[in-house]
């Protein structure tokens, strides 16, 4: 997995802050993995760490029933603490009575001139029942130039993406004249041994054939 972080240059002068948000939404399975081109160099430095965090996200069991987003949300506000980022604009909002339901909430200070950015990801899943899987669902995996796994593309890719190169963006000292924060929601993905590609709200998500009809409406049937 390889996100990219446009050059300096072009980041500038955008917004006010960014916003990152992670915490709970809907479905995918497989992602293609971006091998590097014939005779390139493997991965970068900044590849590597965003796939660190691609795989710790897909590892962490985040389905909607037994799992917990809260686990992941904790895991990537460590990550923003470790990096420098103020205690205050790291949080992890879990509503009352749903412990294992967290949203983390980052906001990444600009100098204001202009207005907030929001970076929006889910990290939920569908369940994912071993015996439906080839492979363990919640271990990532990358064969054939797919990377495989429960939410591996809806969403915990983008959370991912999101995650690292704001990191990168404090690591290199570069200050958006925005004010914002990003957060990643995502609740699931069938098995990629089925034609499926996304789940709606559906119940039991095993035995439901879901299609998307737009981005903003699903069918289930």
């Amino acid at each position: 997995m390889s996100p990219s972080v446009p050059p300096r240059h072009s980041r500038a002068r955008r917004a006010k802050a960014i916003v990152v948000a992670l915490g709970v939404a809907v479905a995918g399975n497989t992602l293609p993995a971006q091998a590097p081109p014939a005779g390139a160099a493997a991965l970068t430095p900044h590849q590597r760490f965003a796939r660190e965090i691609y795989e710790e996200l897909v590892e962490i069991n985040t389905v909607d029933s037994v799992g917990s987003v809260t686990a992941a949300c904790e895991a990537m506000a460590t990550r923003f603490l470790a990096a420098g980022f103020p205690a205050a604009d790291v949080q992890v909002l879990v509503p009352p009575g749903k412990p294992t339901k967290g949203n983390l909430v980052v906001r990444y200070r600009g100098s204001g001139a202009r207005a907030p950015l929001l970076l929006l990801a889910h990290l939920d899943v569908v369940a994912a029942r071993r015996e439906d899987w080839p492979r363990d669902p919640f271990t990532l995996h990358e064969e054939n130039g797919f990377f495989l796994g429960r939410g591996t593309a809806d969403d915990k890719a983008m959370a991912a993406i999101f995650v690292a190169n704001v990191l990168r963006y404090k690591r290199e000292g570069f200050r958006p004249e925005w004010r914002g924060s990003s957060r990643s929601t995502a609740r699931g993905s069938r098995p990629p041994t089925r034609s499926t590609r996304a789940a709606g709200a559906c119940s039991p998500p095993t035995r439901a054939r879901c299609s998307t009809r737009s981005r903003r409406r699903r069918r289930c049937r």
